[in-house]
């Protein structure tokens, strides 16, 4: 049984930069771009030594709504530049944390870390999504933290996955409409 469903637009017509804490984006591209065609978005990636605050103008300038993966700066601790983290929480830009299988065992310190560090400079996180490995929905709840779900990948192919899948887009774009309504209300204030 194959089940198909897109859900509307991204919410305003806004994009979604993406945060990976990924080593080897292009490991991972394709199912970056997989994430991408089931959102609805166009997929681009972005290098973080590229000025932000031209990207962020540029995404907001767009018609159509984009996933930008930030690829990962290695001279960066956690992956993500101060100034990145500064920029898109003065422009209240949405995004998502894309964390990597790499070592399971440290998943949810990793993403508490990437959390913590997005909300100290006011970012906007519509949550976290976790690519490929085991999912371990205990252990995720105990983390405390906004996971979005499990996001599989091309790899993986069964009824419970396209259903799981669909959820974890459910969560997403829920999600990402309560981030650009509160953004909406901070701003009338």
């Amino acid at each position: 049984m194959t089940f198909s469903a897109k859900l509307s637009a991204s919410p305003g017509g806004s994009s979604l930069i993406a945060l990976t804490d990924s080593n080897d984006v292009l490991k991972n591209e394709t199912e970056y771009q997989y994430l991408s065609r089931q959102l609805s978005l166009m997929y681009q990636q972005v290098d973080p030594i590229m000025d932000p605050y031209k990207i962020v103008k540029e995404l907001q300038s767009k018609r159509v709504p984009r996933l930008v993966i930030l690829m990962r700066d290695m001279s960066q601790g956690l992956g993500l530049s101060v100034k990145w983290l500064k920029v898109l929480g003065a422009t209240r830009q949405p995004c998502i944390l894309l964390v990597s299988d790499a070592d399971s065992d440290s998943i949810g310190n990793n993403a508490a870390a990437h959390q913590a560090l997005l909300e100290q400079h006011g970012v906007p996180l519509v949550g976290i999504l976790q690519i490929g490995g085991i999912w371990n929905p205990i252990e995720r709840r105990c983390d405390g933290l906004s996971w979005c779900g499990w996001w599989q990948g091309l790899k993986a192919s069964s009824e419970s996955k396209e259903i799981s899948e669909l959820e974890t887009i459910y969560s997403i774009r829920k999600r990402w409409s309560q981030v650009m309504n509160d953004s909406l209300l901070e701003t009338q204030n």
